[in-house]
């Protein structure tokens, strides 16, 4: 069994960027990645005007806490639309064993979907 530390914890405890149902998504810009079949799918929506980013997600305890540690860097300004973010930083942060770096591929993959969608 997987111990995760409490990074990861907060993260899937207390999501603060799930996507919420009362929002239009027609103002949103929108990237996904990952298939549910493979165990792990990102759903990405940023809200320029709100600078937030949203998320929906399908994987582990560690997919969860990715893109929720994501869409917080985000809206704390660390990180913007268009910057690349460190998954190797993320990994270390989260304590996330390789086997699981196919999540950090995949969150990736949507972020910069993002930047040129």
């Amino acid at each position: 069994m997987l111990e995760y530390n409490a990074l990861v914890e907060n993260a899937f405890m207390h999501p603060q960027f799930v996507l919420p149902n009362n929002i239009s998504l027609d103002l949103l810009q929108h990237s996904q990645a990952g298939a549910r079949p493979h165990g792990v799918w990102f759903a990405l929506y940023f809200d320029c005007n709100a600078t937030k980013l949203y998320y929906k997600v399908y994987g582990s305890p560690y997919a969860i806490a990715a893109v929720e540690t994501l869409a917080r860097l985000v809206a704390d300004g660390n990180l913007s639309i268009g910057q690349a973010f460190d998954a190797e930083s993320l990994r270390q942060q989260l304590n996330m064993p390789y086997p699981y770096m196919n999540v950090l591929i995949k969150l990736e993959d949507a972020w910069m979907g993002l930047s040129t969608g």
